[in-house]
């Protein structure tokens, strides 16, 4: 492990704000957030979706910082229906 790689990346990242950049995205977008995760607040995903132009949320309830496969591909497919590629 190279530890001083580490702190090149984090050095590239300090300062770093992409949220200016969600704007620019125009595909529609799924944002799958489990509403029990508590790694990573479930209002995060909200903040997320927000940025972007196009963007659908889904709360799973039943997951949380793991959505099971089954629900996410449920998701995905849903969301490929509506917006057919």
């Amino acid at each position: 492990c190279n530890i001083d790689g580490f702190a090149h990346q984090k050095q590239a990242l300090d300062g770093f704000d992409g949220v200016s950049d969600l704007g620019l995205i125009r595909a529609p977008t799924l944002v799958i957030h489990g509403k029990a995760d508590i790694m990573v607040p479930h209002q995060f995903g909200d903040d997320l979706a927000s940025h972007l132009p196009d963007a659908r949320m889904v709360h799973v309830e039943e997951a949380g910082h793991i959505i099971p496969p089954k629900l996410y591909y449920r998701h995905v497919l849903e969301h490929l229906e509506l917006h057919p590629l």
